[in-house]
């Protein structure tokens, strides 16, 4: 089996290409939404707590409080 991996730009010829498809018998397809194609960049989240006023002890405390 071979895999082929098309970028559409404009929605309308995506549906129509994707209707097309559809029709062949020999195609199976796959759809991924385009949010779901992106892997997280884990190097995008360094840092995002520098700033913050936040520390081991604080989120301890926090962890351990029983709800009332």
């Amino acid at each position: 089996m071979n895999r082929l991996i098309l970028k559409i730009e404009d929605n309308n010829n995506y549906l129509n290409l994707l209707n097309l498809l559809k029709h062949l018998d020999f195609v199976q397809i796959e759809q991924q939404e385009e949010e779901d194609q992106k892997a997280l960049n884990i190097e995008s989240v360094f840092g995002i707590w520098k700033d913050s006023e936040i520390d081991i002890e604080s989120i301890r405390s926090k962890a351990w409080k029983k709800e009332q």
